[in-house]
């Protein structure tokens, strides 16, 4: 289920959520922060994965309960935002990786049709 996580650093975290006697699963976490636009007169919401996903692998993490303040229901259109941000994430993944397997087509299909002029010198 989907849930806000309030940690005891401070940290907001909406993710897949699992929690069992001693400790919680936290699946796709992502730090939320709400920060007042002084220009806008208006509040944004900004998102970032807390796990950096340039570095690792797992997109899972397991934390001692005793590291947690609060768990908080979401509203549904947070949910749906929360969703919207990973499918989105996922097809960028995605797109970059069939790039980089193109890119990587292309240069074995220029390496297989290289023609080596070879010039006999006497």
């Amino acid at each position: 289920m989907i849930q806000i996580v309030r940690l005891k650093t401070g940290e907001d975290v909406i993710c897949f959520f699992e929690q069992n006697k001693k400790s919680s699963l936290l699946m796709y976490p992502v730090e939320t922060n709400i920060k007042y636009n002084v220009k806008k007169s208006s509040q944004e919401l900004y998102m970032n994965f807390w796990l950096p996903r340039s570095l690792v692998e797992d997109t899972e993490v397991t934390i001692e309960n005793s590291q947690i303040l609060l768990i908080l229901e979401p509203r549904k259109e947070f949910k749906e935002y929360y969703l919207n941000f990973l499918n989105n994430f996922k097809k960028i993944e995605e797109l970059t990786a069939e790039e980089g397997l193109e890119e990587l087509n292309e240069l074995v299909e220029e390496l297989e049709n290289f023609e080596m002029e070879v010039k006999t010198l006497h």
